[in-house]
């Protein structure tokens, strides 16, 4: 009889991040480097783009997400925003008028 592969230890949830759930467990998120910069006919809206075309951080769909802040800092202080590909790229848009207006997700 084999002995069952090893598992990595827990992450605890106390430390600052954002985690995924897996199965049973949460797994804390990579972070990526996003670049910003001002677009659209009038510079409304705000475009991030990856500095990589991937993700170490694929999610199912749903994702259920705890996210731990560091103390004296509230979990309104982050926004949940759809990532886009576009021409091979990801990016985040925000604000502006139309579509990108309302890109940001409700969560609780």
């Amino acid at each position: 009889m084999e002995a069952p592969p090893p598992t990595a230890a827990p992450i605890s949830v106390s430390e600052p991040g954002v985690y995924e759930k897996r199965g049973d467990q949460w797994v804390q998120l990579l972070p990526e480097a996003v670049t910003w910069k001002k677009a659209g006919m009038i510079k409304k809206s705000l475009v991030g783009s990856f500095t990589s075309a991937g993700s170490p951080n694929a999610a199912p769909n749903p994702a259920s997400f705890l996210i731990v802040t560091p103390n004296g800092v509230a979990v309104t202080e982050y926004s949940l925003m759809p990532i886009r590909k576009k021409k091979g790229a990801r990016e985040i848009r925000l604000g502006g008028e139309g579509p990108d207006s309302k890109t940001l997700l409700p969560f609780t």
